[in-house]
């Protein structure tokens, strides 16, 4: 599921149960600039793990939030959140924290609200 939700002034990609971004959706992206981007983020750091063809890992992330970066999609100042975690696939959420934010990934938690500003 990917969606693209514009107004006046601010624009979100949400990507979730999509696995990696077509061509068609990154020829349009390649004509935006987004304020934040939320990923599907089921798998993990593992590998090997069936799941991939219709959902993220980490690794995947890295990939396309590179290739957004360097496309200038993503605002230096964007938001990147990751959502639909896997609690088997993924460590506890304090430490998801401690190893992600670093990187400028953001672990969503339930009630998390985000106000781009």
């Amino acid at each position: 599921m990917i969606y693209l939700i514009e107004g006046a002034t601010r624009s979100v990609l949400y990507a979730t149960d999509g696995s990696w971004l077509l061509a068609n959706t990154w020829n349009t992206l390649r004509k935006k600039r987004l304020d934040a981007i939320i990923w599907d983020a089921t798998c993990g750091e593992g590998a090997g793990d069936p799941r991939i063809f219709s959902h993220n890992d980490m690794s995947m992330i890295r990939h396309m939030n590179h290739s957004l970066v360097k496309g200038k999609v993503l605002k230096p100042d964007a938001k990147i959140i990751l959502t639909h975690i896997a609690r088997k696939l993924q460590p506890p959420h304090a430490e998801m924290e401690q190893t992600l934010l670093p990187e400028g990934l953001i672990p969503a938690y339930d009630g998390m609200s985000v106000v781009l500003s």
